[in-house]
């Protein structure tokens, strides 16, 4: 039994051996090396991520063992008032340079100390100043009862880059808990 000759062929920046064989058509080589290329390629985004570029900045990932993971690009954070007085301004995130905010979810208990006769009104807004109880932008505004939980999530709202995130309620006393993270606002959102 006789060999044919060992080639070495070049796809991409690899270089492999491979065997002559006079009657084989150039396009089975051709395929061979487009097949070989895409493994390369594969190969090379192990462990890469795609994003998404929708706002809600999930991310999937593919690990070495194939793998897929999909999870958030970035992690919570929290941040809990009790506002105990009625209509002042409680802050609960400031504002950080070239980074915007997304509250991603709200969990709020209304105390005994809540009126029988009528809910209190949780107001959620963006202001110029962190003890401003003047609303720029209402981002939630929701009422509560006595002795009630309320759990938001998920949320996924943008909050303006450059305001506090302060909130105020018409009765007091609700505990309060704020989640999100913050972006960068250089990619365009």
């Amino acid at each position: 039994m006789t060999y044919a000759p060992a080639v070495l062929r070049t796809v991409g920046n690899t270089t492999y051996q491979t065997v002559a064989d006079e009657g084989a058509s150039s396009t089975m080589y051709a395929m061979l090396d487009e097949i070989r290329a895409m493994r390369m390629d594969m190969a090379q985004v192990d462990g890469a991520a795609i994003v998404d570029g929708c706002g809600s900045l999930r991310r999937a990932t593919v690990s070495s063992s194939g793998a897929l993971s999909v999870g958030p690009a970035q992690f919570d954070e929290t941040a809990s008032q009790t506002m105990a007085v009625d209509d002042q301004a409680y802050n609960f995130f400031n504002p950080s340079p070239n980074d915007k905010f997304v509250i991603t979810g709200v969990l709020a208990f209304a105390a005994r100390d809540i009126s029988d006769s009528s809910d209190t009104i949780i107001t959620i807004y963006e202001a110029d100043e962190s003890n401003s109880t003047t609303v720029d932008k209402t981002l939630l505004a929701f009422g509560m009862g006595r002795l009630t939980n309320l759990q938001l999530v998920p949320l996924n709202l943008l909050v303006n880059d450059g305001v506090y995130i302060n909130a105020k309620t018409t009765d007091n006393t609700v505990t309060m808990t704020l989640l999100g993270y913050k972006i960068s606002v250089s990619g365009g959102l």
